[in-house]
């Protein structure tokens, strides 16, 4: 692979509290779970970006990403793996209604 991703922002979820009309993925309140991939999926997609560069930007998004019930056990497993020395940030919406 010639190309190395130095910013990789990773939609966790569709789910989302604020429907926007702006949203590019048309992110809704409810979402159901067979969509999404399970923790320990997750996981090894960030052991794979890991090996293409331990040291991209991770940034965990959505939709809402504060509604993935696993979102701090994934944010807890990135300093775990090996080599990396990935930074990541959680891009998250402010409460706000309509």
């Amino acid at each position: 692979m010639n190309y190395r991703p130095h910013v990789i922002s990773w939609n966790l979820t569709q789910r989302c509290n604020l429907l926007c009309t702006h949203c590019y993925i048309s992110a809704v309140p409810q979402v159901g779970n067979s969509e999404k991939l399970t923790t320990q999926e997750c996981r090894r997609v960030m052991d794979e970006i890991a090996q293409i560069n331990p040291s991209a930007l991770l940034i965990l998004s959505g939709g809402e990403p504060l509604l993935r019930p696993d979102l701090f056990d994934l944010a807890a497993s990135i300093p775990l793996i090996k080599k990396c020395t990935m930074p990541f940030a959680v891009s998250t919406e402010p409460g706000r209604r309509r």
